[in-house]
């Protein structure tokens, strides 16, 4: 009789933890997790959901939650303030790297054992990538019975580096282990940089992975015809790499398919992404004109309006009766047209200092 294999479904995204996952994420706890979490029903994951930095749900192609992960800003040392951890870990392990800034502790890690270590670092990469500052993700194990959260399954933890307390008298393995995972491990920030010949061996392959149908254009290619070919596009080649190998490419030119992206993207708030052509009657830019006044000036001309001011209630008003007749003009029919003639005075500078010298 032949045994049938068993393949678990693919991963899927990670999302936010809710309070209604809490029993499906119980069904994920083993009684090692339970021992070293200290979770006992679901009213312990209910209050971390609610109560911690960060609670991601792993889900799987069906969207069924297969793992968990809960972080703290402070390790699960009931007896040690979560203000105060910082001088106990630099103490007891030796680990002056951590500190408030850079450090999440994990208050509960839970997974489907099917999945082992591809789901544990899939959810630690997700918080590194979610928090840019983060640095490294600890986790204490209390009980040294309880050595693997999951027995047997020593590589699931393979992340994290052991680091045992130092205790005079006593045994390290005897004490709590504090279990940290690096983002250079996990994570690790790339190199990014342009493109070169020497890259061909490492990028072909990945184009050819996530984009065959340049083999099917052009057949046999190499990076220096990706490079040189069409120069009038502009094309950059950046390569990112990890330890001196390349391990991600991309393309960039100037040459945008705006009819694939109008059919794909609504983008008729954005004008389509192209630049209106400018027309013929363009707006001329004006030239604003400021004159400095010195204070004989200014207080020569203060003096002339005060004096005016007294006058003003004796002028008469001639325009009044000219408002009168426009205003007369408008009351006929409707269907007469008045045609106004807009007449501009443009004076330059002398002209101006000449009627200035006549005005004050």
């Amino acid at each position: 009789m032949v045994s049938r294999v068993f393949r678990a479904p693919a991963l899927g995204r990670i999302r936010l933890a809710h309070v209604e996952d809490a029993p499906l994420i119980l069904d994920l706890v083993t009684e090692s997790m339970a021992k070293n979490f200290r979770v006992e029903g679901t009213s312990e994951i209910v209050y971390l959901i609610q109560n911690c930095v960060l609670c991601i749900c792993q889900l799987d192609i069906n969207q069924a939650i297969v793992g968990f992960l809960a972080a703290k800003d402070c390790p699960l040392l009931p007896s040690v303030h979560p203000s105060a951890w910082e001088e106990y870990i630099w103490t007891k392990y030796k680990s002056i790297e951590l500190n408030a800034r850079n450090t999440l502790f994990i208050h509960l890690l839970c997974w489907n054992p099917v999945y082992a270590r591809e789901l544990v670092d899939s959810m630690l990469k997700s918080i590194f990538m979610h928090d840019p500052y983060l640095q490294h993700i600890a986790m204490l194990k209390p009980l040294t019975a309880y050595p693997l959260l999951v027995p047997g399954q020593s590589r699931s933890e393979g992340a994290f580096r052991r680091v045992l307390a130092m205790e005079r008298g006593v045994p390290g393995d005897m004490l709590p282990a504090l279990c940290i995972a690096d983002r250079d491990e996990v994570s690790p920030r790339l190199r990014i940089r342009r493109a070169v010949e020497e890259d061909n061996d490492d990028i072909v392959p990945i184009i050819e992975r996530h984009s065959p149908r340049l083999r099917q254009m052009y057949g046999e290619f190499y990076v220096s015809e990706l490079i040189s070919r069409h120069p009038e596009s502009e094309r950059v080649l950046l390569v990112c790499e990890h330890k001196e190998l390349a391990v991600g490419v991309m393309c960039l030119n100037t040459t945008i398919n705006y009819e694939a992206l109008e059919e794909n993207f609504e983008l008729s708030p954005f004008g389509g992404l192209r630049h209106l052509d400018e027309t013929g009657g363009e707006r001329k830019s004006k030239r604003v004109v400021t004159w400095l006044f010195s204070e004989d000036d200014f207080n020569e001309f203060r003096r002339d309006s005060e004096g005016n001011i007294g006058d003003a209630d004796d002028m008469t008003h001639p325009e009044s009766a000219t408002q009168l007749e426009v205003l007369s003009l408008l009351e006929d029919e409707e269907d007469e047209e008045l045609e106004f003639d807009i007449v501009t005075w443009l004076f330059n500078e002398d002209d101006f200092n000449e009627f200035r010298r006549e005005r004050w």
